[in-house]
Formats: structure tokens, C-alpha cells, sequence
């Protein structure tokens, strides 16, 4: 499988030239080489995407984190996406095509743009925010904790346990939620609560644990429920065809309203 390529430098710009396929085994290399770039005193970066035919959630990640950096610095990572193909495909269904500034070709991205300060994508969490794990939690108290770009918090609901979600689930925090709906499904749980209205977008790994969980209380003769899914997760959920494994309610505020329910 073809490497990274290291970068070249365009107009003042570097511009890494990403493999036909980014995936676990090539994540590792391409935040090596984004690192590089942005120790090398370079805020704005050019990802040349255009024979990069596969992207998965580990490689989504890499590239978030290293938007956010370059953002921290007054700059931004710039993405070439020819549109139309596979990769285009992936970031209007997980809602990044928002997040990122894509370009269809390499002369674009290399335009000069207008000077100014790019804002985060979000404030950065305290310390403070960041608490111990305690995944087994039950429904009679409520914890909030915070790992990567993810929060959560468990609370007692009226038919059981409510877990909500904030942020984006990726590589580091997928364990953490998997844990946490492990947690809630011990003894005799019936019905699940996820309040996903402010979770933004959800990798294939976080959406694995909310499969097997509805799974599972689907075999008891239970329920998981999802509350107000934002358009990104629920487009995944519906184009995997296994959104009629949830009990989906509502849509995130400032969307229109649904419900859609299923055993």
C-alpha cells in the first residue's frame, strides 16, 4: 500500500500528499507527517486527497485533530476532495464537509485566502472537566466525564438509565462509551436512553457499541432509545440500514421534528 508522502512545500505552503487508502494502518504515518509540518512553524496545511479512494474513522480522526491544531495557530488544514467520489461521499454523511475548508483541486487550495484568525471549532475543555471513569454507574446517580472530544453523563430516566452525549465520539473516546453502555446494560435493563442531540458526529467504532447495545435489549425484549440524533449520525445510521434497530425521537433542536420507531 502506497505511503505518505512527505510534504512539499507550494507558494510558502506544504502539501502532504495522502495515500489511495487511510485507514489504521496509514493514520499513524499521515499524523506523523502532519506534526512535522506544523512543528516546522506551518499553521496552514494542504492534505492532497485526490487519489485517496477510503477513508475510515481512524483517519478522520487524524485529520480533525490536526484541523484543530492548525487552528489553535491562526490557520487551518486545507483538504483536496475531488467531489463526486467515495472520500466526498464520507464527509457530507459525517457532517465534516462543515468542518474543514474542501478544495476540488490542488491549485485552489493553494489560492491565497483572506487574512484574519480562523475561530475554533470549539473552546478547548478544562481540567477541571476531565474526571475519573466509572463506567457501571447506575441509573440512581448522574457522572459527567470527559475524555478526548467526548462527554458524558448517565442519569436515572423515568424507564431507566439516560445517557447523554456531547461532542464527537472518535478512536480515543470509543472505548470509554462502549464501556459506559456496558455499564448500564448489567442486570436487568429494559429500556436505554441516548440523548445524542448534542453529539455532533459518532464514529464506526461508537456506532458498533450502540448496535450491539440495541441488540441486546432488543433480545431481552427491550429498547434503545435514541433522542434527537443531529443529521450526521442519523444519515450513518440510516445509509447502514440499522437505524431500525433504535427507537429514534425527534431530531436534533433547530431541525425539523420526527419520530420513527421501531422493535
Amino acid at each position: 500500500m502506497p505511503s505518505v508522502r512527505h510534504p512539499l512545500t507550494i507558494n510558502g505552503v506544504p502539501v502532504v500528499a495522502a495515500p489511495a487508502e487511510i485507514d489504521v494502518t496509514t493514520a499513524a504515518q499521515l499524523r506523523t507527517v502532519l506534526l512535522r509540518s506544523c512543528a516546522r512553524g506551518h499553521a496552514a496545511i494542504v492534505v492532497d486527497m485526490t487519489r485517496t479512494k477510503f477513508c475510515d474513522s481512524a483517519g478522520l480522526t487524524v485529520l480533525v485533530r490536526a484541523h484543530k491544531r492548525a487552528v489553535a495557530e491562526g490557520g487551518e488544514l486545507r483538504l483536496v476532495i475531488p467531489a463526486g467520489g467515495t472520500v466526498s461521499r464520507i464527509f457530507a454523511i459525517t457532517g465534516l464537509d462543515l468542518v474543514f475548508p474542501l478544495f476540488s483541486s490542488l491549485d485552489d487550495a493553494l489560492a491565497p485566502r483572506p487574512a484574519g484568525v480562523i475561530p475554533p471549532l470549539r473552546p478547548r475543555p478544562s481540567a477541571g472537566r476531565r474526571l475519573s471513569r466509572q463506567p457501571g454507574l447506575r441509573a440512581g446517580g448522574c457522572e459527567l466525564v470527559a475524555q478526548g472530544g467526548l462527554e458524558t453523563s448517565v442519569a436515572a430516566g423515568p424507564s431507566g438509565p439516560v445517557i447523554t452525549l456531547t461532542g464527537e465520539t472518535d478512536l480515543v473516546s470509543a472505548p470509554q462509551l462502549s464501556a459506559l453502555i456496558s455499564g448500564q446494560l448489567s442486570g436487568r435493563t429494559l429500556e436505554l436512553t441516548v440523548d445524542a442531540s448534542g453529539l455532533r458526529f459518532a464514529d464506526t467504532a461508537s456506532i458498533r457499541a450502540l448496535i450491539l447495545a440495541a441488540r441486546t435489549l432488543n433480545e431481552r425484549g427491550g429498547r434503545l432509545v435514541l433522542l434527537y440524533p443531529q443529521r450526521p449520525v442519523a444519515r450513518i445510521l440510516a445509509i447502514l440500514g440499522v437505524d431500525e434497530m433504535f427507537t429514534i425521537r425527534g431530531e436534533a433542536p433547530g431541525e425539523p421534528d420526527s419520530e420513527a420507531s421501531a422493535g
